[in-house]
């Protein structure tokens, strides 16, 4: 589902997401405040979402809460604020075509993406010191490492030789200490100081 306020680049993001296999684009709308109404007929999987409408991302969350959301903007303004909403992933519209094909489908399977200028656009709205994450243990700090890699749930609960409900826990006490209420943000701080760039592998 694509809710995108700029005609043209609502007509271009639908054509180029309807020529790839595996996607289907079951909505266009020019305002997101149509899309809990549109979400509750459609289901979709992945919404993705005009930077404007940030603040419908709660709403929007309540009426389709397994869909993933991936905020599309010209500016980085206003990140926080649409990851602590709850967006899955954040993109700049200057974004190559392939990469937002890769980062729909990488949402769909439960990873979080950020764009790579959103990324180095935290350096000014964190500050940590030589030790980074005190609150942290080690084993924290190793599961927060491999979360911002790009490993899933099942896969960091096999990594770990736990079920994916102590990752739930694990991964939830971890978010409370860092002072974060989702995915994306807890990546956003664990790549602010290094960790996560391991490739996203997965375990054997």
């Amino acid at each position: 589902m694509l809710a995108e306020r700029q005609p043209v680049m609502r007509t271009a993001l639908r054509i180029l997401l309807s020529t790839v296999d595996g996607i289907s684009v079951v909505s266009t709308l020019p305002h997101a405040t149509d899309i809990p109404r549109e979400a509750a007929s459609h289901n979709p999987d992945v919404i993705i979402l005009d930077i404007g409408a940030h603040t419908t991302i709660t709403t929007i969350r309540a009426s389709a809460p397994r869909a993933a959301i991936v905020v599309f903007t010209v500016s980085e303004d206003d990140v926080h604020a649409a990851l602590r909403a709850g967006a899955r992933g954040y993109l700049l519209k200057s974004t190559e075509p392939a990469d937002i094909v890769h980062a729909i489908h990488s949402v769909a399977a439960g990873a979080t993406i950020l764009g790579p200028t959103v990324k180095t656009s935290f350096t000014d709205m964190f500050s940590f010191g030589q030790n980074p994450f005190p609150q942290l243990s080690t084993r924290d700090r190793e599961l927060l490492d491999l979360l911002a890699s790009g490993m899933d749930n099942h896969s960091l609960a096999r990594h770990f030789h736990l079920s994916p409900k102590t990752i739930r826990n694990r991964t939830s006490s971890i978010f409370s200490k860092l002072g974060v209420s989702t995915r994306a943000e807890a990546i956003v701080h664990a790549r602010q100081v290094g960790l996560g760039h391991k490739g996203g592998s997965q375990p054997p």
